[in-house]
């Protein structure tokens, strides 16, 4: 969208539309938190969650982020996307990426990850990771003719892990 312009989107009543940049790295508290004070009874303090996020990536160019004591930087070439996570590591990092491609290889920590252990469905990359390291995935264009990656529509839906991939 440019600046000084008007959009008119449809949403239900329930559910607030979000707009972000490209290239954007967007941390997020587990959902269940409901306050960032230390005091409250029968509530879900930030820290019964400490260092567990949850980030949303749409990958462009280099760009980073910090959260919770956790640096994330995000680079994006024409076929490789890599995210760098360090600084205070992550008990549990849930990550939801825009893939501008197929993904053709997946690689925590120089260790390439088998397809159960992530996500890769309608160009959204979903994996839990735990820990400082570098994700790295290799990407292809995308084949107008399959509307997609090929493998993806073929492949089951891989159930998520939570085990580690340390």
């Amino acid at each position: 969208l440019r600046g000084d312009s008007r959009v008119h989107v449809n949403a239900p009543l329930d559910q607030i539309p979000l707009f972000v940049r490209a290239g954007t790295l967007l941390p997020l508290l587990s959902a269940d938190v409901a306050t960032l004070a230390s005091y409250g009874r029968g509530v879900v303090h930030l820290s019964d969650r400490r260092r567990r996020l949850h980030v949303l990536a749409w990958p462009l160019g280099t760009t980073s982020a910090i959260a919770l004591g956790t640096r994330l930087r995000s680079r994006l070439t024409r076929h490789t996307w890599t995210l760098t996570v360090s600084g205070l590591p992550p008990v549990a990092l849930q990550l939801e990426a825009y893939v501008p491609g197929c993904i053709t290889n997946l690689r925590w920590r120089k260790h390439r990850l088998p397809a159960h252990n992530f996500s890769d469905r309608f160009g959204i990359l979903r994996i839990d990771i735990r820990g400082g390291g570098t994700l790295e995935a290799g990407i292809a264009a995308r084949r107008p003719q399959t509307h997609g990656c090929g493998h993806a529509s073929r492949r089951p839906t891989p159930r998520r892990t939570r085990a580690s991939l340390s």
